[in-house]
């Protein structure tokens, strides 16, 4: 029996996630408008890798795993928590967690996996130096929500190790997402390219390469 592959046979069979018909927090981080866009209007993204797949089934569970190791501190955390902009709701998206003290929300939670290079920049660096589109994220849960902290949690899946960054909700840059996220959302054709050279780094990881250089 090759057990290797009846397992990666039934990653690589397994169906994608459910299309999203908004603009995800998420994703607004993103460079490329026109890859938001795509996804905003459903278009057909090619599927993952089966190693690929496993590694971000992997990163989800880790990250459910530093919930669980939250909880065993006795901090009072509320999951998955589904947020919103008020004015416009087509701007939503699944925060991992909302950080409570006497049962009143003090700081949006989200947590990252990362391999040790990665894990290294950010601590040397910062999160906005390390990921902009991570910290885009964390801004965005915070205007949703109405809160005026956010903290990213990082683990190295090598080591193990833990790091984390304290962010201040920034009301300016918060309004920016949200524009964007209208501007894209507003718009009835796919915006301008990134690169028109599909090897392009950031085109060359897009899933939504085929579609987007077919032309």
């Amino acid at each position: 029996m090759d057990l290797s592959a009846i397992i990666t046979k039934t990653i690589a069979e397994s169906p994608l996630d459910a299309k999203r018909h908004y603009i995800g927090a998420s994703s607004i981080g993103n460079k490329c408008d026109r890859a938001i866009w795509y996804g905003f209007k459903g278009a057909e993204s090619s599927k993952p890798s089966p190693s690929l797949k496993t590694t971000f089934d992997i990163g989800k569970r880790l990250e459910g795993m530093l919930l669980d190791y939250m909880e065993q501190a006795g901090l009072h955390i509320v999951r998955d928590k589904p947020l919103r902009d008020a004015s416009f709701p087509l701007f939503q998206g699944h925060c991992d967690a909302i950080l409570l003290s006497k049962a009143e929300p003090i700081a949006i939670v989200e947590i990252k996996t990362a391999n040790t290079a990665s894990f290294s920049s950010f601590k040397s660096k910062g999160l906005i130096a390390w990921r902009e589109s991570y910290y885009a994220q964390l801004q965005a849960y915070m205007g949703m929500a109405g809160y005026s902290r956010g903290v990213l949690l990082a683990i190295d899946k090598n080591t193990s190790e833990l790091h984390h960054e304290w962010v201040t909700y920034d009301d300016i840059y918060y309004h920016e997402l949200r524009e964007k996220a209208r501007k894209i959302a507003m718009a009835t054709e796919a915006p301008e390219k990134i690169n028109k050279n599909p090897i392009f780094f950031v085109c060359n990881m897009c899933s939504y390469r085929k579609i987007c250089h077919a032309d």
